[in-house]
């Protein structure tokens, strides 16, 4: 039995880490552009200017760092965005507290496998979701409901229908043992259709504008 190089292997897997790495700077540097310009009298900015919610530790999107985003291989990458219109002056976006911007859109990547909440898929997928999350404290922080999302979100859990190819469902403390309420749209694509500016134009920022002005029209 002839085996294959392991080095030549690992160097081959490197090298594709790196290019998704890539990829994946070059969307959410994208996003991050598209989505600040107003449109139907919105516009949508990242909770935190330079990270990229990882399980890894802080990644940043905009440093010229050795690497472009990581050595290692996350499995889910994860921005937030909020309409800064309601944010108080002299207030950070992390910092403002969630009930004066009720709603939030996000934009995670995750890389199609091996989560024990998420059943495989063939290929690396891009979610986008509109959420309008209630904590138990109204005055928590947006960064600190965030990352109560990051941490407690399980789809197929929660997931209650589907509707024009989006996912609904809602927060269940009962359920997921977070201290969140609300419900959540989810789209699923595929990261392969993402390839061109035209793509994410049309499947990630107008659907997201769209369902984010929606979801803003919609009491708690």
């Amino acid at each position: 039995m002839i085996r294959t190089n392991p080095s030549i292997t690992l160097i081959d897997s490197y090298w594709k880490i790196v290019e998704y790495h890539r990829q994946l700077k070059d969307l959410y540097q994208f996003l991050d552009n598209q989505l600040a310009h107003e449109e139907h009298g919105l516009l949508l900015k990242p909770i935190t200017k330079n990270k990229l919610f990882t399980y890894l530790g802080e990644i940043t999107l905009y440093d010229s760092l050795p690497y472009p985003c990581n050595a290692w291989l996350a499995p889910w990458y994860g921005r937030f965005y909020i309409d800064p219109s309601n944010v108080p002056e002299g207030v950070s976006f992390e910092d403002c507290p969630g009930e004066k911007a009720p709603d939030i859109a996000f934009v995670w990547n995750w890389i199609g496998c091996n989560d024990p909440q998420v059943a495989d898929v063939e290929e690396p997928e891009c979610w986008l979701c509109v959420t309008k999350p209630e904590p138990d404290n109204p005055s928590e922080s947006l960064d600190n409901i965030a990352k109560m999302i990051w941490n407690n979100f399980q789809i197929e859990l929660t997931c209650e229908q589907e509707d024009n190819g989006w996912l609904i469902g809602r927060f269940y403390r009962e359920k997921v043992g977070c201290s969140l309420n609300g419900f959540w749209f989810v789209k699923r694509i595929p990261f392969s259709q993402l390839s061109t500016p035209y793509q994410m134009q049309n499947l990630i920022v107008r659907p997201l504008r769209k369902k984010f002005l929606q979801v803003a029209k919609v009491t708690p």
